[in-house]
């Protein structure tokens, strides 16, 4: 196997960010408590939370050389970042959902050059509960449908949420999904099954966006370790894939 590409990082690692929204800016505030020293922030317009010196409207505009990119932007976005990222040799970490086929190409691509991971959600508990749901596939068959409701703010573009969608894959079988787009909800999921007289459900609700950011800086610490490659959430906390 070869070598991990950071192998010469230094502590701290250079974190850039593709993308200054909601995400954006919780990953910024966070950075440098998770022990990252934040070099550049990529968005197509800055917003005003964002000092000239960290702005950049391109990767080809960074004053300095990231050693880790954490990614949450659009589906075009994601794209052109695994490009850049793999061209420069930089491990990159996204949470963009509502992924087309061809910019998950685009990120399969990248990760035969530098590690690479990519989560529908950041949350612990939320990649805890896909063991869950693909445990509880095996002990009730495969006969029976499931239902999953996610809950997120009005903001929110895609529907289903990436969420939803792995953990419908965790589950497996029969997946009828349900969305609603509200308020400012952060993130609600529940998973349901519905037996002769009895119902399941798996819920999880996240209470708080800085878990994700979190979540997020813990995936590109870890990352900065791997060789290059395609990972998920579930092999940064060391749990078998749904």
């Amino acid at each position: 196997m070869s070598e991990p590409v950071s192998s010469a990082v230094r502590t701290p690692p250079k974190l850039a960010l593709h993308g200054a929204g909601r995400m954006g800016r919780q990953l910024a505030e966070a950075a440098e408590s998770a022990g990252f020293s934040l070099v550049g922030v990529i968005a197509r317009h800055q917003p005003d939370w964002l000092t000239d010196d960290l702005y950049a409207a391109s990767p080809e505009q960074f004053i300095v050389q990231p050693d880790v990119v954490i990614d949450f932007s659009l589906p075009g976005g994601a794209a052109n970042v695994a490009q850049w990222c793999a061209a420069n040799t930089i491990p990159l970490v996204s949470g963009t959902t509502g992924l087309d086929e061809s910019t998950r190409a685009e990120l399969d691509a990248a990760s035969t050059k530098v590690p690479l991971l990519w989560a529908a959600n950041f949350s612990i508990g939320l990649n805890a509960c896909l063991v869950l749901a693909r445990r509880l596939r095996e002990l009730v068959g495969p006969a029976v449908p499931a239902r999953i409701l996610d809950i997120h703010h009005a903001g929110k573009l895609d529907a289903p949420s990436g969420t939803a969608l792995v953990l419908g894959e965790a589950i497996g079988g029969t997946v009828e999904y349900d969305s609603v787009r509200e308020g400012d909800a952060i993130g609600e999921h529940h998973l349901v099954i519905e037996l002769a007289d009895e119902r399941i459900e798996i819920r999880h609700v996240a209470e708080d966006r800085r878990l994700f950011a979190l979540g997020a800086l813990h995936a590109a610490r870890w990352l900065l370790d791997q060789a290059p490659g395609h990972y998920s959430m579930l092999d940064c906390i060391g749990a078998a894939r749904p």
